[in-house]
């Protein structure tokens, strides 16, 4: 998708402590660019699969692999167009600890907001509320795929309940998540108030032509092989851009904001 992955990459394997990459059979080098990688990054490895993009569920298939490379008992999900900011490295531990501890209370993760920057790296959509992923979890989540309610015939499921990626356990079942961000800080007119919990960026959206003439182009069939239907995915740059939008207050670099002022709330 010609996105940054050396970038990314390098923000994965700065911020965990194990990275595992999955891929499907291709010959345009990029195989041979991550050995190269591996090489670089002590932490970082990949695993090679047959998955094949013509497979409806390839997206959670492949997420599965690498969910079942990794050793430590605390997972990250993250795609190729996120980053994590590092500064945040310390919250993020909080929310480790905290799963940890309640490992035996039934709770299998949590749920982190993602912020989408959209056609700039200070804008998110204002119409949509800050949605959330199943970001963070412990190894009683065994894969990523489709929820059973989400089933259809012929191996179809219906996309608006799974994109195939859900967070399963062992039974197939959704896992049990939590979220530790106040619903009222998801609305984008709050969403500077996120700053006191970790939040991952993701940058699908920065650059409209490329989403409206590559991404969406690519995304869209397979979106269609899941459902079994015609899919509305936007391939124009011109609508894409016609989204409100409004700046989101909060800092996307690996440098941290200065502290709220004390006595002013909606200082940053």
């Amino acid at each position: 998708m010609s996105y940054d992955y050396k970038a990314v990459i390098s923000n994965f394997c700065a911020f965990a402590d194990e990275v595992v990459c999955a891929t499907i059979p291709c010959e345009d080098g990029t195989r041979e660019s991550l050995a190269e990688m591996e090489k670089e990054f002590s932490n970082f490895k990949v695993i090679e699969t047959d998955i094949q993009l013509s497979d409806n569920r390839f997206d959670g298939k492949l997420k599965t692999a690498a969910l079942q490379a990794t050793t430590n008992p605390i997972k990250i999900i993250a795609d190729g167009d996120e980053k994590f900011l590092l500064w945040q490295k310390p919250l993020w531990e909080q929310y480790y600890e905290i799963l940890y501890k309640s490992k035996y209370d039934g709770v299998d993760g949590i749920m982190v907001p993602v912020l989408d920057l959209w056609g700039s790296k200070d804008k998110i959509r204002v119409d949509k509320n800050i949605g959330l992923k199943f970001r963070i979890h412990l190894d009683s989540i065994k894969s990523r795929g489709v929820i059973p309610e989400a089933e259809l015939y012929d191996g179809y499921f219906d996309t608006k309940l799974s994109d195939s990626t859900e967070a399963l356990n062992a039974q197939g079942q959704l896992g049990r998540f939590v979220t530790m961000a106040s619903p009222h800080f998801l609305h984008p007119l709050f969403s500077r108030n996120l700053i006191e919990t970790p939040y991952v960026v993701h940058f699908g959206y920065l650059d409209l032509k490329h989403r409206a003439e590559k991404v969406a182009p690519f995304w869209k069939p397979h979106w269609e092989a899941r459902s079994g239907h015609e899919e509305d995915v936007e391939v124009n740059e011109g609508i894409l851009s016609q989204f409100p939008t409004i700046d989101h207050g909060l800092s996307i670099d690996d440098e941290a904001p200065p502290e709220r002022a004390k006595d002013d709330p909606n200082s940053w």
